[in-house]
């Protein structure tokens, strides 16, 4: 859940809402229903992600994350989940899951992603909150002066 919501800049809602009529193991791809506004399409998925998928049981029908119970897990239980996985890992400040979709964007920008480009990744029906991302990238003006 946490690899897929990183990777595909996902909110907590659309992870959780996430269904396998959405998920083309073949094609490799994974169709992104954003909410709040957002543009919708079509991602392609990562060898990693496949496999982890493949993991979750050969019934594909209905939610992808299920809890044992086989009902959707909850946006609640999702946030707990990555709360434990920053404890866990010795984060000193609590996190959320939005935070993960913050961390996608970020990383985009860091690695000279085209912001034209993150804008429809994430799914922003408008660049200023693509932009957002900008402010704290500083290897963008590296190399902008020679000595």
């Amino acid at each position: 859940m946490i690899l897929l919501a990183y990777t595909h800049a996902l909110r907590n809602s659309e992870l959780c809402g996430l269904q396998w009529d959405q998920v083309n193991l073949e094609a490799k791809t994974v169709y992104v229903r954003r909410l709040k506004g957002s543009i919708s399409g079509e991602h392609p998925l990562r060898g990693t992600e496949i496999r982890a998928l493949k993991k979750l049981g050969p019934d594909r029908r209905g939610f992808v994350f299920v809890n044992e119970r086989g009902e959707p897990v909850s946006k609640s239980s999702f946030q707990k989940i990555v709360a434990r996985a920053g404890k866990e890992s010795g984060l000193t400040v609590p996190i959320h899951p939005h935070m993960l979709r913050h961390s996608c964007g970020y990383r985009l920008i860091n690695q000279g992603t085209d912001i034209l480009m993150i804008q429809v990744w994430m799914g922003h029906a408008n660049v200023r909150n693509t932009q957002e991302y900008t402010k704290l990238n500083t290897v963008r003006f590296k190399g902008l002066w020679s000595d």
